[in-house]
């Protein structure tokens, strides 16, 4: 049986490899001659859910406790391989930064020290 995510994950992966209007055309054609109509509505969805992750995959977003100059953002920026980061600042970092990019979390914050410090104290 065809689900919807498995339809549209080979959706995907067949529009990589060529012309995405005819293979769209297809699919819908398949779906019209085997009465599996009533899939299309979640398979968009699905779709669509995969396109935004994939957006958001590529996004760097970059935390402060307080505003920082903006060769600092950049610095950070090409120290962890990001690009068009966004700043944020969020004052429960205390000092330091946080950054997201690529799947990857990087947390230099103060407030991560501290609570690995008193982790630290409390498991001696």
């Amino acid at each position: 049986m065809i689900t919807p995510r498995i339809f549209a994950e080979a959706l995907i992966e067949l529009t990589k490899k060529g012309d995405s209007d005819r293979i769209l055309d297809a699919a819908v054609s398949f779906c019209k001659e085997r009465g599996m109509m009533y899939l299309l509505p979640d398979v968009v969805s699905h779709l669509e859910m995969q396109s935004l992750r994939e957006r958001e995959y590529d996004k760097t977003l970059i935390k402060t406790a307080h505003d920082v100059n903006p060769k600092v953002v950049k610095d950070i920026e090409s120290f962890i391989d990001g690009k068009d980061a966004e700043h944020v600042v969020d004052p429960l970092l205390i000092g330091g930064f946080t950054a997201e990019t690529g799947g990857r979390f990087y947390d230099a914050s103060i407030k991560n020290y501290i609570f690995r410090l008193k982790k630290q104290l409390q498991d001696y």
